[in-house]
C-alpha cells in the first residue's frame, strides 16, 4: 500500500509513524498474518484523541490548526519540529513546549535548540502539572529561554509562563487565524487530557 493510505502517517509527513508503520508490517509479516489484514489494520488505525490521546492528535473547531503531541525528550522532539516544519500555513507557527525535570540541564537546552528557527512565538513551561527532579517551578522554562535567544530567537518572541495550562491558555491567546499551534504535553496522567480540554473548551467558544 502507499504511504499516504495510511493515516497514521499524515500523507507521509510524519516520517516517525512511516518507521513505526515498517516495523509493524515486518512483525505481522514475520508472525504470518495475511497481506490484506495488515493493510486494513494499517487503513483503519488513527492517531486520535480516541485512540493515540496525546500522541500526535490534530483538535479541531477553531480557526487555526492545533496538534498536541508527547514529545518528551530531545529525539522526540527533533521529529515533532521536523513535521511542523512540513506543514504550511497561511500564518505564524506557535510552540508551546517544556522539558521534563528529570532531564539533564544539557538535555533540556537541546530541547530549546531543536525548537529555534521551527517557530515564530515559543512559549515556554514546565513539562508537567508537578515540576520533577526537584527543579523551581521557574528553573526549567528559564533555561529554555535562555538557550532560544543562544540560539538567535529574539527575546520578544519567548514568553515565559511557569505553569502548564497558563502557558496553554497563552498559546491559544496568540494563535491566530491560518496559524499553526504545537503543544506539546505530558502523556501519562491526567496532564494530557487537562490540556485536550482546555483547548476543546476553548474551540468550544467559536462554535
Amino acid at each position: 500500500m502507499a504511504v499516504n493510505q495510511i493515516p497514521a502517517t499524515f500523507d507521509g509527513k510524519a516520517l516517525f509513524n512511516v518507521d513505526n508503520a515498517l516495523c509493524a508490517v515486518a512483525i505481522c509479516h514475520v508472525l504470518g498474518v495475511a497481506r490484506e489484514q495488515i493493510i486494513a489494520g494499517l487503513s483503519a488505525f488513527r492517531m486520535g484523541v480516541d485512540t493515540t490521546p496525546g500522541r500526535m492528535n490534530e483538535l479541531t473547531g477553531l480557526p487555526f490548526r492545533v496538534i498536541v503531541d508527547a514529545a518528551h525528550n530531545p529525539h522526540g522532539f527533533r521529529l515533532l519540529a521536523q513535521y511542523a516544519d512540513q506543514l504550511t500555513t497561511d500564518g505564524k507557527k506557535v510552540v508551546v513546549f517544556g522539558a521534563k525535570g528529570t532531564l539533564s540541564n544539557t538535555a533540556i537546552q537541546e530541547m530549546a535548540e531543536l525548537a529555534a528557527g521551527h517557530f515564530r512565538i515559543y512559549v515556554v513551561t514546565n513539562y508537567a502539572a508537578q515540576v520533577a527532579g526537584g527543579r523551581a517551578q521557574h528553573e526549567i522554562p528559564e533555561l529554555l529561554k535562555e538557550r532560544l535567544i543562544s540560539q538567535g530567537v529574539a527575546e520578544q518572541d519567548i514568553i515565559v509562563e511557569n505553569n502548564k495550562l497558563d502557558a496553554v491558555d497563552r498559546g491559544l491567546e496568540l494563535t491566530e487565524p491560518g496559524d499553526l499551534l504545537v503543544i506539546q504535553v505530558k502523556a501519562g496522567g491526567d496532564d494530557k487530557w487537562d490540556t485536550i480540554n482546555k483547548i476543546k473548551s476553548a474551540a468550544d467558544r467559536y462554535n
